[in-house]
């Protein structure tokens, strides 16, 4: 039987199953029903298994989002669970189902479906969903430190802190400049600023946990950029960083001690918070100066989810995936050792988190 010529408006994503996926290969129809229900067979909507949690119809309901009401916020949320529960192929597969989805009904001028907004997101945040690369798939180049100094060097003092940051922690751009000074414990004479609670007995720590999604407020302040980590994790910074932040606040703009702690250096406002489009515009002229951007989602691109791929391709070598995980904030499936904080591992990472500076290197 052939599909309708109009989606039922209840159910659009199976219009497009019966009128595109089921013209692919039988495998292809099986990785969309999986990737829009989360379950196999002529029948999705009447029972989800297979991983329904973050199908993207169940994951709509669950939330009371109409199809033709999803934002690109939601987007970002949706692609942000699959990145949590998923690894990278499935990752990459499922949000490409997603996205061929909206196309296909945006293309066909369904009512209600004006954008795509998994287009808009999987465009302007690549760094959304793990690379591919970070789970051995593709042979990723991993560059000296000269080299990735030779990129740094050329940035702003801010911008390289901030990408010594993200080097240190293995953190997205996303939560690196979602950092207020409250999650920042210095530990030295001038940083006499309040700091989290999680953090408050440790000295030379950074606080990362769950924040604000894009355009959402937090902490009084409305985020541009989303904070995607559901788990809270203080990481250690190490001598090497210590220097570099106290080197930042010393010539940052503002020295109000409140709200963003990296700040934007080239804005019209003192305090005002760096966003990570500015960030990766400034870098990215840098790497292909330097020969290191070779086209659009090349995976040897120095761009800002690099950084975070670097040091987790160096620590899981060193320290092993459990603690390097721990400390990316990756959503572990059961609970154990791992998920929690201990002096230990605080000690086992500074001692091995990569050295840049002469001075450092022991």
């Amino acid at each position: 039987m052939s599909a309708p010529e109009e989606p039922n408006p209840d159910d659009p994503f199976q219009w497009v199953i019966d009128s595109y996926y089921k013209k692919k290969a039988p495998g292809t129809v099986d990785v969309a029903l999986l990737s829009l229900y989360g379950s196999i067979g002529d029948s999705p909507s009447g029972g989800y298994q297979n991983g329904a949690e973050v199908a993207l119809k169940p994951w709509l309901e669950e939330r009371g989002i109409d199809p033709t009401e999803l934002t690109v916020d939601d987007a970002y949320d949706y692609l942000d669970d699959l990145q949590s529960a998923y690894a990278a192929g499935t990752q990459h597969t499922r949000a490409g189902t997603c996205r061929k989805t909206y196309e296909i009904l945006t293309g066909r001028n369904v009512k209600g479906f004006d954008y795509n907004p998994f287009k808009d997101v999987l465009e302007d945040h690549p760094d959304v969903l793990d690379s591919k690369s970070e789970q051995g798939s593709d042979n990723t180049t991993i560059y000296e430190k000269s080299q990735l100094l030779d990129v740094i060097h050329e940035q702003h003092p801010v911008n390289q802190t901030v990408s010594m940051t993200m080097l240190k922690t293995c953190r997205r751009i996303g939560g690196v400049l979602n950092l207020d000074f409250y999650d920042v414990h210095l530990d030295h004479p001038a940083a006499d600023w309040p700091v989290h609670q999680s953090i408050r007995d440790k000295p030379d720590h950074i606080h990362f946990g769950p924040g604000a999604s894009q355009g959402e407020i937090h902490r009084d302040e409305i985020r541009h950029d989303g904070q995607k980590t559901i788990t809270t994790t203080p990481i250690p910074i190490d001598e090497e960083l210590k220097h570099f932040l106290i080197w930042y606040l010393q010539i940052r703009r503002s020295n109000d001690y409140e709200g963003a702690f990296f700040i934007n250096p080239r804005g019209t406002e003192p305090g005002v918070r760096l966003k990570s489009e500015a960030y990766r515009d400034w870098l990215t002229p840098i790497a292909k100066e330097k020969g290191y951007w070779f086209g659009v989602r090349d995976p040897d691109n120095i761009r800002p989810h690099y950084f975070r791929h670097w040091t987790t391709t160096k620590m899981r070598d060193r320290v092993g995936s459990d603690l390097t995980d721990y400390i990316r904030g990756d959503k572990k499936s059961v609970s154990d050792t791992y998920n929690h904080y201990t002096e230990e591992k605080a000690r086992k990472w500074k001692k091995n988190v990569p050295k840049f500076h002469e001075a450092y290197l022991e």
